[in-house]
């Protein structure tokens, strides 16, 4: 169990700049509606990686501080945080606070050991209150790339089939048209195949 104490100051994975340049946008008439696009495609984005949420803010890559309960009735190694990429950490046991030189942080997998003499140890049952910073204080590069390809897609589907991807004319004495197309939606419900391949890192996954 889990609550986010200090939410990101923004959601959102571009800056403006980055809004403009990936919609091919000069000036600052459509600021307001490329920010509201950029926030919806970075929600799409948290919610395709299946970032958990405290069930009261919206879920981020972005970082975050948490506090989290975790009740141990047997003794276990390591613990799993709720969420990765971890920044500073603290930790009280049964209301005792830990030494941080005595715990070590796996800071992508969120994973969080118990050291002893230097040595990882396990965890003993009891309650313990982790507070911990998560997500990325700014957006990776893969996750930039991601956003812009689909404020991209996202842009163009007003002017044309929002189911074609690329289109190719030949005309050799007979005209030859083809037409790719995206597998699934593309209406913001959906990520497609090659963004999500982008992606595939930062999608959480589920344990045990």
């Amino acid at each position: 169990m889990f609550t986010v104490s200090t939410p990101a100051e923004s959601r959102q994975l571009l800056t403006i700049e980055q809004l403009r340049a990936a919609a091919g946008v000069t000036g600052t008439d459509q600021d307001a509606v490329l920010l509201a696009l950029g926030l919806r495609i970075a929600d799409e984005i948290a919610d395709h990686c299946r970032v958990p949420s405290d069930g009261v803010h919206p879920p981020t890559l972005l970082r975050e501080t948490l506090v989290e309960t975790i009740r141990l009735t047997c003794w276990t190694q390591p613990l799993i945080l709720a969420r990765r990429w971890l920044g500073d950490v603290s930790v009280t046991v049964d209301g005792v606070a830990v030494d941080a030189a005595d715990l070590e942080a796996d800071a992508p997998a969120g994973l969080l050991y118990r050291l002893q003499d230097d040595r990882r140890t396990a965890w003993a049952a009891g309650k313990v209150v982790v507070t911990y910073q998560a997500g990325f204080a700014e957006a990776p590069t893969a996750v930039i790339g991601a956003a812009e390809q689909l404020v991209r897609l996202q842009r163009s589907q007003a002017s044309r089939d929002p189911l074609a991807r690329s289109e190719r004319v030949r005309t050799e004495g007979v005209e030859e048209i083809q037409t790719d197309f995206w597998v699934g939606p593309v209406d913001g419900q959906a990520i497609p195949s090659d963004v999500a391949d982008r992606l595939a890192r930062y999608v959480y996954h589920q344990v045990g």
